[in-house]
């Protein structure tokens, strides 16, 4: 363990952009995100019963991931944001903070360049696809007066993106309507599974969603 929190933390010190612009730079963090990628995709759950590699997480992790999300570098784009899917995979009960802010930050931000947004709408329908994910959201985040109404961000957000403002569809529209449709899914094979209560649930989120 103490071996893995070392080679973790190290990891953690070459994603860091630091302000390095260079080439060599921008290896060291593809390189950093990369091995991460590795340790959480292996990892997986086993790793929240491991407070010392989840305080790396919490804390050093999310902090570089949230300024390499700024990045006009594509591949270091696409590796923080397949981290953060990870992380949320393999430590999501102790990631609800960080979590509520890459949300808000990367995937449902509207300023960014147009190769950037598509490629984080791309990771939130991903998100969208896992089971069980939008009633978690709406549990932990709408349902906590001290958080922000996610779920109903997220929607309101791929609802916006879902229609051109003139001419024909394009990605990202494409995308937006393909989260929409991933959330329905989502919440239907929720009721399925949880059986008749599940109805009045779902009835419950849709009196609360203007």
């Amino acid at each position: 363990l103490a071996c893995m929190h070392k080679a973790l933390a190290f990891y953690c010190q070459l994603t860091n952009p630091g302000g390095d612009a260079s080439v060599e730079g921008e290896n060291d963090r593809m390189l950093g995100l990369a091995l991460i990628n590795v340790i959480l995709e292996t990892g997986g759950r086993q790793l929240s019963s491991c407070p010392a590699l989840v305080a790396v997480l919490q804390h050093d992790l999310s902090r570089n991931l949230l300024q390499n999300s700024r990045t006009s570098n594509l591949q270091v784009l696409s590796l923080t944001l397949r981290v953060v899917f990870n992380m949320f995979n393999s430590v999501r009960e102790h990631m609800k903070v960080q979590l509520e802010v890459f949300f808000n930050s990367i995937h449902l931000a509207e300023s960014q360049a147009p190769e950037n947004r598509e490629m984080a709408l791309e990771s939130l329908v991903e998100f969208c696809r896992e089971p069980r994910l939008m009633v978690d959201i709406y549990t932990n985040y709408d349902c906590d007066v001290q958080c922000t109404n996610l779920f109903e961000d997220m929607c309101r957000f791929l609802s916006k993106n879902a229609f051109p403002l003139s001419g024909s569809l394009n990605a990202l529209n494409l995308l937006s309507l393909e989260g929409l449709l991933a959330i329905l899914r989502s919440l239907a094979d929720a009721c399925d599974a949880a059986g008749p209560g599940a109805q009045e649930e779902l009835d419950s989120m849709g009196e609360q969603t203007p």
